[in-house]
């Protein structure tokens, strides 16, 4: 579908909801449940972010850290009604301009999972495919992971040689200065943006730790959480991740719930998107307008 068309049917579709109360009832229940808002983007334009920050807070929203909400997941304790957590996948460069700043300004914290080999290279590993290859994008997801680590060098040489290769990720440099700033935190995405499902259970473990190495050398800290790459993922990696100490964050939707005095297996995330409406993005982000889907695969 053309992306203006679908820009304009996603603000239409929105707009409805909001002016049938389909929006209103689903902010009063989330509310009332004292369930947290997991909200995640990658790379929103600074018009998109700004709007989306200003209707969470007149809404009555608060914004919380990773410290409170992995606080709460551990105490099996409760956030204040209305809480919201904010991350970000893969580090986009121009999180820098658009993001940082608006989060800076109004005192949010938030979390960047990032891919520390695409950081390294300057752009996640689907980029250096070439424009035919992206319509087929699946069969390279499933491809294993180790066959698929070792066409990268040939695809980048090659998107080099095309002019092709300019950076679209944060330096190690970057986000060593963002991590002393107390507002932001980097997990782990793991190392070379691998897909869950491309990888056995170990070979998954492998990308995690190796991951968790070298981001703990920008940052000085070592990662806690794994937000799946793409957002795939399937019972034995999630069960070797826990096992060895990393709680794992989706993308599919839903709200964290803190109050049944259980530790969530996962966490669940809300995509607002990077270029859409308010009105789209705020019903997707409250539930209102949800996709019926999980990333799950078995």
């Amino acid at each position: 579908m053309n992306k203006v068309v679908r820009r304009l049917l996603g603000a239409c579709i929105g707009g409805a909801s909001i002016h049938s109360g389909c929006r209103r009832r689903a902010v009063r229940r989330l509310l009332a449940s004292g369930n947290v808002l997991c909200l995640f983007s990658h790379d929103p334009a600074l018009p998109v972010l700004e709007r989306q920050v200003r209707w969470l807070k007149n809404t009555g929203f608060r914004f919380v850290s990773q410290d409170e909400v992995l606080g709460a997941v551990e105490r099996r304790g409760a956030l204040p009604r209305g809480s919201v957590w904010l991350s970000f996948d893969d580090g986009w460069q121009r999180n820098l301009t658009d993001v940082v700043p608006v989060l800076k300004r109004e005192g949010i914290p938030a979390t960047f999972f990032i891919a520390p080999e695409a950081i390294r290279i300057g752009r996640v590993w689907t980029d250096f495919l070439r424009r035919e290859d992206r319509s087929r994008i699946g069969v390279f997801l499933a491809m294993r992971n180790d066959e698929r680590r070792a066409r990268m060098p040939g695809w980048v040489d090659a998107a080099r040689a095309n002019g092709r290769a300019n950076r679209l990720l944060m330096t190690a440099d970057s986000i060593a200065n963002l991590a002393s700033n107390g507002l932001f935190r980097f997990e782990n995405h793991t190392l070379t943006h691998a897909s869950a499902v491309s990888c056995s259970a170990e070979g998954f473990l492998r990308e995690v730790r190796e991951a968790d190495s070298e981001i703990a050398e920008w940052t000085g800290r070592r990662t806690s959480l794994l937000c799946y790459p793409f957002g795939l993922w399937n019972a034995d990696c999630e069960q070797v991740l826990r096992t060895n100490g990393w709680l794992p964050v989706t993308s599919d939707p839903g709200m964290l719930s803190l109050c049944e005095g259980q530790r969530p297996s996962r966490l669940p995330r809300n995509l607002f998107y990077d270029r859409m409406s308010l009105a789209e993005n705020s019903c997707r982000s409250v539930g209102a307008w949800l996709r019926i889907s999980s990333n799950r695969l078995p």
